[in-house]
């Protein structure tokens, strides 16, 4: 008898690209983070105002994984951040999935 990886408690990952679009009308520069507790896993930048249309994260991700995006305008006096995004991971596919819609009207 064969046991299901996940029954083991045993969940593999991969290395995967989560590529997040950047909405049209979007101008200047931006940095991306994700967290992981309270402490920053992944940034990347995107310049907007040098032609970015999306910005890609190296993500190491297991079955069912959700990670959050958020920006921050690197062109403000402010630190806010921003709730961009969230998207899963589907093992299987190696597909990333965006969960709701993307926060394009408090980024711009």
């Amino acid at each position: 008898m064969i046991i299901p990886e996940f029954a083991t408690g045993y969940y593999p990952g991969k290395d995967s690209k989560l590529e997040v679009p950047l909405p049209d009308g979007l101008s200047g520069s931006y940095t991306f983070e994700i967290y992981s507790s309270n402490d920053v896993e992944y940034t990347e930048t995107a310049d907007a105002s040098k032609g970015a249309k999306s910005v890609t994260f190296d993500i190491y991700a297991i079955d069912k994984d959700r990670r959050v995006i958020y920006a921050k305008n690197n062109n403000s006096s402010e630190e806010k951040l921003i709730r961009y995004a969230t998207y899963e991971f589907d093992y299987a596919t190696e597909k990333w999935t965006l969960i709701g819609e993307l926060n394009t009207d408090e980024l711009i």
